[in-house]
């Protein structure tokens, strides 16, 4: 009987204290009935971990970036040595340190024979064929895309455990969607969570706007197909600039939670059995936007010389620039000396100073 009691009144005792945690819970529901769950202010402040990184100054654990540029600018070659480095614990681009994981390729783009050449001339011009094999894997052409009901599920098993992945192309998976669109998007905010959960630094390659016929420049935001939905599901971007005869330029177009990096440039040069990029430092915007300028109005200048009292008209037609900008160039030639307006305002004659007797 003693033993029956005693356990009545445990049991007793037990849901009493069920029902008082109960009571205080229903307590703070009431005083905080909006059922948010807030920090407080010991908690926002204390100090943060330092960030992890991948790529160090580029790529974050955790992170979702897009790596764009338009058709053969070289993106995927960065793209490649991105994952190469990372699984060799190299240098990505000769530039940039690498915490050594597991990088994992899903091209959907350049199928296996060509990704496959890519990453064996990246992996000879890097010198570290007698070194530990690195930790790289590649699968081309998987059968899943952004609208697969099964796609979340499987990236988010592929993720746990590893350093990069890397997807080739942002279009590619996601068929049946204009690149325009905004369901651009929501193949990356599903990204955006599995890295997160995942701790997996993701990078996408995608495809960028071309510049202007005269190579004019597009507003950064915007060179990203699909932007303004892409631009708001990652959390860093960067942009491949590819202009002939001259090293590629890559931009930092987004950078959340850090300032962005620098401009840099780099090229892709073939090598006796390899192919090896090397970066280098831009100048200043202002100074390239002055020199670009300074070019058109030689080149004005040189027409005019030529065919000595031409008409605005025939120097719009033969200069290959907008029209502001050669009214901009016209403006300086004239300020500056080099030519003489022989005309009116609304009629110019234009005449090189030198042809002047």
């Amino acid at each position: 009987m003693d033993l029956a009691v005693t356990k009545l009144v445990a049991d007793v005792a037990k849901i009493a204290s069920v029902l008082a945690m109960q009571v205080a819970a229903n307590d703070e529901q009431a005083a905080n009935g909006h059922r948010f769950k807030l920090m407080d202010a010991a908690h926002i402040f204390t100090p943060l971990p330092p960030i992890e990184y991948v790529i160090e100054g580029v790529l974050p654990r955790g992170g979702l970036a897009i790596l764009g540029g338009y058709s053969s600018s070289g993106k995927s070659w960065l793209a490649l040595d991105a994952a190469l480095s990372i699984a060799t614990g190299s240098k990505w681009l000769g530039r940039f340190a690498t915490q050594l994981g597991t990088a994992t390729i899903l091209d959907k783009e350049s199928g296996e024979y060509e990704s496959r050449r890519r990453l064996q001339r990246l992996y000879r011009a890097k010198g570290l064929e007698t070194a530990e094999a690195p930790k790289l894997e590649l699968c081309c052409f998987p059968d899943t895309h952004f609208g697969d009901p099964n796609f979340e599920r499987r990236v988010r098993e592929l993720a746990n455990g590893r350093s990069l992945l890397l997807f080739d192309t942002l279009a590619a998976f996601s068929p049946g969607v204009d690149e325009n669109a905004a369901a651009m998007g929501e193949g990356l905010n599903k990204l955006q969570v599995i890295a997160k959960d995942t701790n997996c630094a993701i990078l996408v390659v995608a495809h960028e706007k071309k510049l202007g016929v005269h190579g004019t420049e597009i507003d950064e935001r915007e060179r990203l197909r699909g932007s303004s939905a892409i631009i708001g599901a990652i959390d860093s971007a960067f942009s491949v600039q590819y202009r002939k005869g001259v090293p590629l330029r890559i931009s930092q177009i987004k950078a959340r939670g850090g300032t962005a990096i620098p401009d840099f440039t780099a090229t892709i040069i073939d090598l006796l059995g390899g192919t090896a990029v090397v970066t280098g430092e831009v100048p200043s915007q202002q100074e390239t936007i002055e020199d670009r300028f300074e070019g058109l109005c030689r080149r004005i200048h040189a027409i005019i010389a030529k065919k000595p009292e031409c008409s605005g008209r025939h120097v719009r037609a033969v200069a290959g620039a907008r029209n502001t900008d050669v009214a901009a160039a016209l403006e300086r030639l004239l300020e500056d000396g080099r030519i003489v307006n022989l005309g009116t305002e609304r009629n110019p004659r234009f005449r090189s100073k030198a042809q002047e007797s």
